[in-house]
């Protein structure tokens, strides 16, 4: 009996932490995910302002 609840509890201990880096995987996956859209909001405020400033430049 005890064998059986030692093989049981380390299966679970093993599906348990493999869970837990799939989890942590998803986690920085998300977190870079989030990163780049963070760099392309400021990418593409970089070229407004860019274009922003040539708008002025040509009505000058």
């Amino acid at each position: 009996m005890s064998s059986f609840k030692a093989l049981f509890l380390s299966a679970y201990a093993d599906s348990f932490c493999e869970g837990m880096r799939d989890g942590y995987r998803q986690g920085l996956w998300d977190k870079g995910k989030g990163l780049q859209r963070l760099r392309n909001k400021e990418i593409d405020g970089i070229l407004k302002r860019k274009k922003q400033k040539n708008d002025i430049s040509r009505e000058r």
